[in-house]
């Protein structure tokens, strides 16, 4: 909206009144919120965005916050003293909008020019320059060549690879081992030039989360009510989205790559896809399937990096658990014993009769074999006194807790003085 008194536009959250037109202008009456903060911007930046009727259909709202934030207009008091505001003949877009919304309640404006509009999603959660640019490129080389009766085939594919680095300080698996996974989105076109996207991954290492990501580069890059075949050879990448929705807000939260989950399901909603999932056999000989598997293996070395942050709530995401800055993506209550284990494997490792086995004559110690002979009498397999008291020696002999010569020449010097 315009302000008269405030050469700038505004974004007003309220309860609309009433509205007249009087001389080619809109006059609107409104309350306004009483926590709503009048943000202004540039007025040549202001846009309208289509609305959108909640779950009830009572109340009209912007379809954008109505996916975020669940809002409802008569959950929050207004003001009582009504304010009046002209907009001119500008602003043409907003009068429509009220003239055909009947019993209007609730109308919520956007500040972003149209291409930003359309590729918001692309700008809000592709941090990476070099991903962005290329998502950006795409989407726009498919809305200039958008049409409502065309469909779309796109594949997706991921990928994982385990390598292995040089590190002379430490012997453990995970310090000399280097997991790299990949996505790879493959747009086929018979009239036009194929699309490609290719991108690296951080954090959460797991096939299906490769999976996922390649997907929802896809949607991203997907111009709005779009019919699409999306072909992929992850089952595992299916099943998690088709039962999604199906599942109660508490078991979504367990579910690995809930973060992942929450935007594909949103996009979908936001964009109106009309799309059908179709599961493929991988390395088949399936032309756009094999160009989505080269595109994952280079996303494995790509400069592109996908992060996946977030900066968002809404009903079913009040808030959302990181550890070192880095979203917690799989299940809460397993990563808290994870990490509770891992402090204490290190405690552990530290201690003096440990440490020179554990860090500073790590080439004397086959952790392989020790670790093969732990595992057979741990767990499950301890169901005897005879395997338990075999389990308790290996221990012992490991934190050279036996009664053997030196130890007791330490316990008491005086009677063990031969050892």
């Amino acid at each position: 909206m315009y302000h008269p008194n405030i050469d700038q536009a505004v974004i007003i959250v309220g309860q609309i009144i009433g509205y007249t037109n009087e001389s080619n202008k809109l006059i609107v009456s409104f309350s306004q919120r009483r926590d709503s903060a009048v943000k202004s911007f540039p007025r040549e930046r202001i846009r309208i965005l289509p609305p959108a009727s909640t779950s009830d259909g009572q109340y009209l709202i912007n379809s954008e916050w109505a996916q975020i934030l669940n809002f409802a207009a008569d959950s929050v008091t207004t003001n009582n003293n009504n304010t009046n505001i002209n907009i001119t003949p500008m602003d043409t877009e907003l009068s429509e909008t009220l003239l055909s919304a009947e019993n209007g309640r609730c109308h919520i404006l956007h500040s972003f020019s149209d291409d930003y509009d359309r590729s918001r999603w692309i700008h809000r959660w592709i941090d990476d320059v070099n991903l962005r640019d290329n998502l950006l490129d795409a989407h726009q080389d498919l809305l200039a060549d958008h049409s409502t009766e065309r469909i779309l085939d796109i594949y997706t594919d991921g990928s994982m690879q385990l390598g292995h680095i040089e590190n002379t300080i430490s012997h453990y698996a995970a310090d000399v081992s280097l997991l790299t996974m990949g996505a790879g989105v493959f747009v086929d076109r018979t009239d036009s030039q194929p699309i490609t996207i290719s991108s690296r991954l951080k954090d959460w290492p797991s096939s299906t989360c490769a999976e996922l990501v390649a997907i929802f580069l896809a949607l991203l890059i997907t111009p709005m009510t779009t019919n699409i075949n999306l072909y992929t050879d992850s089952q595992c990448a299916l099943d998690a989205i088709n039962n999604w929705k199906a599942q109660r807000t508490n078991l979504r939260l367990k579910q690995p790559n809930n973060l992942l989950l929450i935007k594909i399901c949103m996009i979908l909603n936001e964009k109106a896809l009309n799309i059908h999932w179709h599961k493929v056999k991988g390395h088949t000989g399936i032309y756009g399937n094999d160009q989505a598997d080269i595109a994952a293996n280079i996303g494995l070395s790509s400069q592109n990096c996908f992060n996946n942050s977030i900066d968002f709530i809404n009903h079913d995401l009040r808030f959302f658990p990181r550890f070192d800055s880095i979203p917690i993506e799989n299940n809460l209550r397993k990563f808290i014993t994870s990490l509770l284990f891992i402090y204490e494997a290190s405690e552990w490792s530290l201690l003096s009769l440990q440490k020179d086995f554990c860090h500073n004559n790590s080439g004397s110690v086959d952790w392989k074999i020790i670790w093969i002979i732990l595992a057979q009498f741990k767990g499950f397999r301890c169901l005897s006194t005879r395997i338990n008291s075999l389990l308790c020696f290996c221990i012992k002999l490991f934190h050279q807790g036996l009664l053997v010569g030196t130890t007791l020449q330490q316990r008491n010097p005086d009677l063990y003085n031969d050892y």
